[in-house]
């Protein structure tokens, strides 16, 4: 006997009451939509100096839109000419670049985040005073590259294992900051250890407010979920980061980027489906990929503080 879908449970969609963008992406995004605005009046290039933010998404659409996307000064010395646009990288880019860029007669538009140059003010007054700077994040990720060139000789660990391993006095004066999107319970681990080793250490929480709240809130949504999906750009570190502690409490985590990528065999009737997007990813995603689930079953919305 065939079951019509209204008597089947309604899959329950479970989402945070906040998602979209944060603040320094908002920002950022303004600045380059701005310059579009003024490049087509005055009839210049408009370029992005690295992807804007890391969402792939996001980066198609303005490279649609005409936005030229760089990742070096000797090709934007090439490209560009005096009076065209370009954007710097919510993250940053190393000190040294910024005044190479500065050069070139551009309108330059600085999008780095707000949180990410309060990093860079932390960790350059560090320097000045002598004090060694210790960055807790990943080596290779752009935000950490522009902040390395804000200090003098600084040590970039990635684990609480790494912190344990350093093999320094323990009379060196030490000041410690995070990336911005780490994960805060290893940024916890590993400033304790890094506060039983030295005698002088300085901790800041460089962690934004944004990857706080919404890590907190992948936990209560992975717990109380059959299933999560997580929204945003694979090469995201804060997106990355909600997948890890949605996958750490035991729940099948999928990570996609496009609604597209949503599978239907993924799910089934009853089912509890948490979402959870990156501080990169558009709030129209989230309504997307919710939308499709309201094709496939029998739903009911649920939002949770």
């Amino acid at each position: 006997m065939r079951i019509g879908l209204e008597k089947l449970p309604p899959l329950e969609i479970i989402i945070p009451s906040v998602s979209g963008f944060c603040f320094g992406v908002e920002r950022a995004l303004k600045m380059l939509e701005n310059a579009l605005l003024r490049a087509k009046e005055e009839g210049k290039k408009v370029f992005s100096f690295g992807p804007i933010i890391h969402n792939e998404a996001v980066i198609k659409k303005y490279k649609d839109l005409g936005v030229i996307f760089l990742e070096s000064v000797q090709e934007l010395s090439k490209t560009a000419s005096k009076g065209d646009y370009v954007v710097i990288r919510t993250h940053g880019i190393p000190k040294e670049t910024l005044e190479e860029i500065k050069s070139l007669g551009l309108n330059l538009l600085d999008g780095t985040c707000p949180y990410v140059k309060k990093i860079h003010k932390i960790v350059s007054e560090a320097s000045q005073k002598g004090r060694q700077v210790i960055i807790f994040g990943r080596a290779t990720h752009p935000e950490i590259i522009s902040t390395r060139s804000f200090s003098r000789n600084p040590i970039v660990i990635s684990t609480p294992e790494e912190a344990q391993k350093l093999d320094l006095s323990e009379d060196i004066p030490v000041t410690l900051v995070s990336q911005t999107t780490e994960l805060e319970s290893k940024y916890e681990r590993t400033s304790e250890i890094l506060k039983e080793k030295f005698k002088d250490i300085e901790v800041h929480n460089t962690i934004c407010y944004v990857t706080h709240r919404n890590q907190k809130l992948a936990e209560k949504v992975a717990e109380v979920s059959d299933k999560v999906v997580v929204i945003g750009g694979k090469n995201s570190s804060n997106t990355r980061k909600l997948f890890q502690i949605a996958s750490s409490k035991g729940k099948p985590t999928y990570h996609i980027t496009f609604p597209s990528e949503l599978q239907r065999e993924w799910f089934g009737e009853g089912d509890k489906v948490g979402l959870l997007s990156g501080a990169s990813t558009p709030k129209y995603m989230v309504t997307d990929i919710a939308n499709q689930l309201k094709k496939w079953f029998k739903t009911r919305v649920l939002f949770l503080d």
